[in-house]
């Protein structure tokens, strides 16, 4: 009877340590056979409604300063302290969701035009884009990911890649609008309201810019 074969060690993606089986016995990253794909997008979806991990903190944190790079890491297989990009996102919107149903803002003042019909036009679109934030992001999320799978396909990276890339900014733009909802709140008596719109807008497309960026270098 020929005797098994042994049992190859793999090189853990997180922390580069040989080990054998199904975790790395040094940082406890799953062992990851293949490149992200379809099953992990819905996988993620159903893990990201029922299971918040306390990685929220160290992903705020990476995507606010180096959003591009930790993105690229969490691709290529560093995944082990990060949220799951989809948990990232079902938890921001719901804060977002949260704040605004509390403090229940008035957007006519962020929307000043001439015509009062315009005013009350986008301030009914504006609200009602806030009030269902976790599904208007999801929404849009398809529309980008094939945008920048278009643009940036010479890079090599597939469109779940891509998927992966703009849910991650869509996540961390939210809590980027949580912080400009709660300052709107805090100076709203020192400001014009119609001037922090374009505020957030080249704070938004800034961060997007720099992102894209580093993901890309």
């Amino acid at each position: 009877m020929p005797e098994p074969l042994p049992i190859q060690p793999t090189k853990c993606r997180n922390c580069g340590m040989l080990f054998e089986g199904n975790f790395c016995n040094n940082c406890g990253q799953k062992h990851i056979e293949h490149r992200l794909n379809a099953p992990f997008i819905w996988k993620d979806l159903i893990e990201g409604v029922f299971n918040f991990d306390s990685g929220v903190f160290f992903t705020a944190m990476q995507l606010s300063l180096r959003p591009g790079y930790s993105i690229r890491s969490f691709i290529e297989g560093k995944r082990v302290n990060y949220t799951s990009p989809i948990a990232y996102l079902i938890i921001t919107a719901s804060i977002f969701g949260l704040l605004y149903h509390f403090f229940e803002p008035n957007f006519a003042e962020l929307y000043q035009t001439s015509s009062t019909q315009f005013r009350n036009l986008g301030e009914q679109i504006i609200g009602s884009i806030y009030s269902h934030y976790t599904i208007s992001s999801l929404l849009l999320i398809p529309l980008t990911t094939v945008l920048s799978y278009v643009i940036f396909k010479k890079q090599g990276y597939r469109i779940i890649e891509h998927a992966i890339l703009n849910i991650y900014i869509t996540g961390h733009t939210i809590l980027i609008r949580i912080v400009f909802f709660l300052c709107l709140f805090l100076i709203k008596e020192h400001i014009e309201l119609s001037s922090l719109r374009w505020i957030f807008q080249i704070i938004y497309f800034s961060y997007l810019t720099w992102c894209y960026a580093q993901f890309f270098r």
